[in-house]
Order: C-alpha cells, then sequence, then structure tokens
C-alpha cells in the first residue's frame, strides 16, 4: 500500500519525493500490478 500511495501521489506526479539511498532512483517499494507502469529507475528494474 505504501508504493502505491507514493506512486498515485501529487509529490511523485510533480517531482517532489526523491529516494534516500546512494545512487537509488526510486522508493523501494512494491506497488501492485496494475501500478508497475508507473515505476521508475531501479524499482520498475528491480520490482
Amino acid at each position: 500500500m505504501i508504493g502505491a500511495d507514493l506512486y498515485t501521489s501529487s509529490y511523485h506526479r510533480n517531482g517532489e519525493l526523491q529516494s534516500l539511498g546512494d545512487g537509488w532512483t526510486g522508493y523501494g517499494f512494491p506497488v501492485p500490478y496494475n501500478l508497475r507502469d508507473a515505476l521508475i529507475g531501479e524499482d520498475a528494474r528491480f520490482l
């Protein structure tokens, strides 16, 4: 649920969210299958 909340938030749409990891792009939370097209960076590669 956290990943879905992050990826559907206005903060994500406006580019106001950042990851905290070194060199990691994305948020590190899985999302439901119907939101997989919204994943960015390493989230899109690994989740």
